[in-house]
């Protein structure tokens, strides 16, 4: 008989391992450890968040592309289908994406960062692809995609063909020029965020499109943070924004006001700062 590693009742135990999975993900190779039953249960969680950087995340354990093949090669098939089930994706500054976009496209993406350069290659967007099918929240590096000019606008007025599309973020500042008609076109966006510095040049630019709430420009402070927070704790620049959109809404916040300081990690306060921008 498998020893009981805490000589608690089963349901209990099933609660503190799992808790402790859940807040400290970093501890669950060494809990794997434990009792074959608590493998059992926790090692679904181990797939949970998955990053492969250089510095990893914090409080996470560290993936290597080969120890990450390596793990899902040793699992059969229906453990990676019931429990490996990617939604959250964020592959921006990775190289040659467009050879894996057959395997991309079948995930049950809900949320994707990408270079749309990397991701399509040499095709043409197309968001009736079925890659988009699904998603809730995406966003879009500086990095290939269209050059931002106004013949892209019956490229991406498609962007109102995806179906679930709420959250749109982009950091190019070729993409402002057509923001406006994008706006128009796209009703069902609740968020239109513009992530990058702010600069007396680009004032004009920005502040044409104040007139709409959902217009959000942001600095992009502690981007893998932030990430990680989207994963674990539901609140990150998109959730911040849809405070600032609420409470320019409802006139708590000056409606003309769209710039929106991202949190910085050692503030105390969890509360977004707002500034406005001298005239």
């Amino acid at each position: 008989m498998e020893p009981d590693p805490l000589g608690l009742p089963e349901d209990l135990e099933l609660e503190i391992f799992e808790t402790l999975a859940m807040a400290e993900p970093f501890r669950i190779p060494s809990l794997l450890l434990v009792a074959f039953r608590v493998k059992l249960w926790i090692e679904p969680l181990l797939y949970r968040t998955i990053a492969i950087t250089a510095d990893g995340l914090q409080r996470h354990s560290h993936w290597t592309p080969e120890v990450l093949i390596s793990a899902i090669r040793s699992k059969p098939v229906s453990f990676i289908q019931k429990f490996v089930r990617i939604e959250n994706l964020n592959i921006i500054g990775i190289q040659k994406v467009a050879l894996h976009l057959q395997l991309i496209s079948i995930l049950p993406l809900r949320r994707l960062a990408v270079s749309l350069g990397n991701l399509l290659g040499d095709s043409p967007i197309d968001f009736s692809h079925p890659l988009f099918s699904q998603l809730t929240h995406l966003e879009v590096s500086d990095q290939g995609g269209p050059s931002g000019s106004e013949d892209d606008m019956d490229v991406w007025a498609g962007l109102s063909k995806v179906p679930h599309l709420a959250h749109f973020g982009f950091a190019s500042t070729r993409f402002l020029p057509i923001c406006a008609q994008i706006l128009r076109t796209c009703r069902s966006l609740r968020v239109f965020l513009r992530c990058g510095g702010h600069s007396h040049g680009l004032e004009t630019a920005l502040r044409a499109l104040k007139w709409d709430v959902r217009f959000v420009s942001m600095y992009q402070l502690e981007y893998t943070k932030d990430c990680q927070m989207g994963a674990h704790a539901s609140e990150d620049s998109w959730s911040r924004c849809e405070d600032f959109i609420a409470k320019r809404r409802s006139g708590e916040i000056d409606r003309e006001l769209f710039f929106l300081l991202r949190f910085i990690s050692n503030c105390t306060s969890s509360s977004p700062t707002f500034c406005r921008r001298r005239q």
